[in-house]
């Protein structure tokens, strides 16, 4: 599976982080009477499964489905479904009853040329039904004709079809005045009401459901060819594309090549089959329609394969659900319990696509992941599958001996926490250990701790720093991850309003607290949001598990009619969004700053952003978030009302990374720790220009001013434990103005004003003549190599000397 989870990876000891992003397509407004004003307004909603308004419908019995340019229709017990293609919404029409058939059905659907929807009934009265009139708020009145048949089709303005009274037999009349006692008779002595299909102005019918046989409508008393037998009865068929699908008497699909169906060889190959459910076939423009059970597939004549195109309320279909109960988001992947289908259903967040699910074999009550692993678990059980790619799905540890029923759990940075209802907390973890090889290898280890405390956890949560949440009755507790396996840590209490029906809870980037009570979300500040309002036709909205992460302002809420939406209503504080405020201002404006240098605290949660980008921007411009596990030194360059601004040298990379870390995870260190500031300045002179910076950090965008070679500067102090030796220096320019800030210590040279004092320095050996005959030798050498070199040059010199040329 593709994992598009961003992550940052530190030096001495870091974790993996996870990231979050997202969206589908945007609902579409409901219109007429499809929904309240309320899904109307709901504008920031959008869906994820299904991902088109059109595909969710509440369907019981669909007997037939229909399809033309403008609408699609859908034939449900006595209702019927017109979805309006430009309006992007469904509307009802409801058949009525009467005195000869009191339970009623529509049992076909067909639409003609002009758009009009043609409807039979259980009764085998012909109705027209003007889907335009659905767009009034009144109920429309079909017009019921003076024909009845068992069934029928249309073709150009002709319908086509097999009458009630007598044996079966397949006439036409004309479209516009249907009437059975003028209708042209075109076969006779039919052993069953024949099916229907055209191509290329040909009309292919079965008889007694088994033999294909095809005439020309438009010829006198035509004469049946027969085309094919089938081992199985025939239902349902269509001819579009030169593919003959059909649907057989086992409820099973097919789907042919024409020309082979037609070349009367052996049994043809099938192009396409699939098996169980399957009742009527319509098409329209290179999509064959056919209803399943209780929903409307489409299969595609151009691959020849079903789509996941797919109208229902629930679905075994990759992108839909059947049954949800839990969700839960880990970076970009949201992942949701899909239990009616017996799988963990996978949905990338930030590409807007569902993975492949991981089929389950327990019914998940909890669902938790860190992004490499996901862990679903119920009351008893739980059980670990891996992410990866070259193992997904596979399981990777399970656990049966939990100590009373599990309450809840949740992920701290690659680490499972759970706690059950008698009070035994638990953790699984990755540890290393050596094969019977010798070999290092990854396992999971589970420990279990009792709480000695009385007080029982109900619920638990995590947050994006590592804090884990337990809500026990009417109030909520904090506890780290070593005080949550703790048997006597009691966590620090943080609320005693947390409402006790709640089913879940979350904890937003800034510590707010969310929880699902009813059909709404609660925040202990009393902000509550409303959840219940549908968004799709026909659907009630019970919701049953919402997700959210720390980088984007989207939840997902799972529905207990089985389909997801995403909503950005909840406005949560994000990573993303920390307002830069005056920040940029002060770090850029070309004065003097006073420097602190920090230690973060361990398991410290970093935003990194980009310092270069932070002019003029509304934001810290974000890169990426973690969190630390060792503490770190850094430079305070800034600080917001939440945040300080860090400055960190990664000696390894050999690059600077700026960071966001709240106050509270950090410590000042005194000035004692990181600098020297000198009794008396120094006088220093610079050996190259340079900018006096207003850090001790190398960056161009924070001058304070620029000095030329030469200059001369007073030295205040010096700064050694970050990313260069620095020294803190003022200037006094031209005009008596005075700027302070860092220089490397390589750029300065130190005069003290007084005249160097001379030296002696003896070099040999004090006491020993053997230098001055070594010397001597030397100088014995030297002049004999200068004679040679003399006698070489003159014999050189009188060899190539030219003889005298004669007269």
């Amino acid at each position: 599976m593709k994992n598009s989870t961003a992550k940052i990876v530190y030096t001495l000891a870091c974790t993996a982080l996870l990231s979050a992003a997202a969206a589908v397509c945007l609902v579409q407004k409901p219109q007429g009477v499809t929904a309240s004003a309320d899904a109307q307004a709901a504008q920031t909603d959008m869906f994820v499964s299904p991902t088109l308004y059109e595909q969710y419908l509440p369907l019981e019995n669909p007997a037939d489905v229909a399809v033309s340019e403008d609408y699609l229709a859908i034939a449900d017990g006595n209702a019927v479904y017109v979805y309006d293609k430009k309006d992007g919404v469904y509307r009802k029409y409801v058949h009525e009853q009467n005195a000869d058939a009191p339970k009623n059905v529509v049992t076909k659907l067909q639409f003609d040329n002009a758009g009009n929807l043609y409807l039979l009934d259980s009764s085998t009265y012909l109705y027209v039904l003007h889907v335009k009139d659905l767009e009034a708020q009144e109920a429309p009145i079909p017009t019921r004709t003076n024909f009845s048949c068992s069934t029928f089709a249309l073709h150009g303005d002709w319908l086509y079809f097999s009458s009630v009274t007598g044996e079966s037999q397949l006439s036409r009349t004309p479209l516009q005045n249907p009437d059975v006692s003028t209708a042209t008779t075109l076969v006779k002595s039919l052993y069953s009401d024949p099916k229907i299909a055209f191509w290329n102005d040909e009309l292919y019918y079965t008889n007694a459901d088994l033999y294909l046989h095809k005439i020309d409508p438009e010829e006198s008393n035509p004469k049946p060819a027969h085309v094919y037998t089938f081992q199985s009865g025939v239902r349902s068929m269509n001819i579009s594309d030169g593919v003959f699908s059909y649907s057989d008497a086992d409820n099973n699909f097919h789907a042919y090549a024409l020309a082979d169906i037609l070349s009367h060889g052996e049994t043809p190959a099938p192009l396409a089959s699939d098996f169980g459910g399957y009742k009527s076939i319509s098409a329209f423009g290179g999509d064959v329609y056919v209803v399943k059970n209780h929903a409307i597939r489409r299969f595609s004549l151009a691959s020849k394969t079903f789509t996941d195109y797919e109208i229902c309320s629930r679905s075994s279909a990759p992108n839909r659900l059947d049954g949800a109960t839990e969700s839960y988001l880990a970076g970009d992947t949201l992942f949701i319990a899909d239990t009616g289908n017996n799988r963990i259903s996978v949905y990338d967040v930030e590409i807007g696509k569902f993975e492949p699910p991981i089929e389950i074999s327990i019914t998940p009550t909890h669902l938790f992941s860190d992004g490499e692993t996901v862990l679903a678990a119920n009351s008893s059980h739980a059980i670990l599958y891996d992410l990866s790619e070259e193992n997904y799905g596979a399981e990777l540890s399970a656990y049966e001996d939990f100590n009373g029923a599990l309450v809840g759990g949740a992920s701290v940075y690659g680490t499972y926490y759970f706690a059950t209802e008698n009070n035994f907390y638990y953790s699984l973890s990755q540890t290393q250990t050596e094969n019977e090889n010798g070999e290092a290898q990854t396992d999971w280890a589970w420990t279990e701790t009792k709480k000695s405390s009385t007080r029982y956890a109900d619920l638990i949560s995590a947050d994006a720093y590592g804090y884990l949440y337990v809500a026990s009755g009417n109030k909520l507790f904090r506890f780290t991850e070593e005080e949550f396996l703790s048997a006597t840590a009691e966590g620090e209490e943080l609320s005693d309003e947390f409402p006790t029906a709640a089913t879940q809870f979350l904890v937003d980037y800034e510590g707010g607290v969310y929880a699902l009570n009813g059909n709404s979300v609660q925040t202990l500040d009393g902000r509550s949001f409303d959840l219940s309002t549908p968004v799709f036709y026909g659907a009630t909205a019970t919701p049953v598990s919402f997700a959210f992460g720390v980088e984007e302002n989207k939840t997902y809420v799972v529905y207990q009619e089985n389909y997801i939406l995403e909503t950005e209503k909840f406005a949560l504080p994000t990573v993303k969004t920390v307002s830069a405020g005056e920040t940029a201002e002060e770090i850029y404006a070309e004065k003097s700053a006073t420097v602190s240098v920090v230690r973060t605290k361990p398991n410290a949660l970093l935003i990194e952003f980009d310092l270069d980008s932070l002019k003029g921007a509304e934001f810290f411009p974000y890169l990426s978030y973690g969190r630390k596990i060792e503490s770190m030194t850094a430079l305070k360059i800034a600080e917001t009302e939440k945040h300080a601004v860090l400055a960190f040298y990664d000696k390894t990379a050999r690059k600077y990374y700026t960071y966001l870390a709240l106050h509270s995870a950090c410590e000042e260190l005194a000035e004692n720790e990181f600098r020297e500031e000198y009794p008396e300045s120094k006088i220093g002179y610079l050996t190259n220009a340079v900018t006096l910076y207003k850090f001790p950090y190398l960056n161009g965008q924070l001058p304070v001013t620029a000095l030329t070679r030469g200059a001369e500067i007073s030295v205040l102090g010096e700064i050694n434990e970050l990313d260069n030796a620095y020294y803190h220096v003022s200037y006094t320019d031209e005009n008596g103005n005075v700027s302070t800030g860092y220089i490397p210590k390589s750029y300065v040279t130190l005069f003290n004003g007084e005249p160097p004092q001379s030296t002696v320095k003896t070099y040999g050996v004090i006491g020993n003549n053997t230098d001055a005959i070594w010397r001597l030798g030397y100088l014995v050498l030297g002049v004999l190599a200068i004679c040679i070199l003399v006698d070489v040059l003159l014999l050189r010199e009188e060899k190539e000397e030219p003889d005298d040329e004669e007269d």
